[in-house]
């Protein structure tokens, strides 16, 4: 057998473990700054946040194949949810668009099928509007019932680039449970 082939392989296997160590290196660096990040997208998404006292967090769609991530930015008033996307190397947020074409049929059943709601605007959702609130932490999600609809998220223990949030998510399930007591 010639060793010369195995080369390439090992390469390989090198450099993506030298990727992954310097990509857990930069998440651990970006502590903070994807919390800056998502506070100037909602602010330029929703500018009469500009000082205003808001929170943000970033959770996933609860779907089989989730396309975006929503920045949640909540106060006192309720929570505004913005579709965004995230690029953990270059640490940049950008509104997330829906590049579906309409005409592929296989692509858009396939969409509707596994990738949940299809909302893709900004939504407010008032303080007074939510009906009742689940936090599953065994599963890692947080459930929204609005009068007869409901959204359900999942959250990671990690934000969009990578740092940990926990500090950042005990404040919104703080956020969830002030809600919970509020409702009659």
């Amino acid at each position: 057998m010639d060793y010369k082939l195995l080369i390439i392989p090992v390469v390989i296997v090198v450099l993506g473990i030298i990727f992954m160590i310097v990509m857990s290196a930069r998440g651990n660096q970006s502590g903070g700054k994807a919390q800056d990040r998502m506070k100037e997208f909602a602010i330029q998404e929703y500018p009469c946040l500009k000082g205003a006292p808001f929170s943000v967090i970033n959770l996933l769609e609860d779907a089989v194949n989730a396309q975006h991530i929503w920045v949640v930015a909540y106060d006192k008033g309720g929570m505004r949810l913005i579709p965004a996307t995230s690029n953990p190397f270059t640490q940049v947020l950008t509104k997330y668009e829906d590049t579906t074409p309409f005409f592929d049929w296989k692509k858009q059943l396939a969409a509707n099928l596994f990738v949940g709601n299809k909302t893709e605007d900004n939504e407010y959702i008032p303080y007074s509007a939510i009906t009742n609130v689940t936090v599953d932490e065994s599963r890692k999600k947080v459930i929204l019932q609005i009068g007869n609809a409901e959204k359900s998220f999942k959250y990671q223990m990690k934000d969009c680039f990578g740092a940990p949030q926990d500090e950042t998510l005990n404040a919104f399930f703080r956020y969830l449970k002030s809600i919970k007591k509020a409702i009659p």
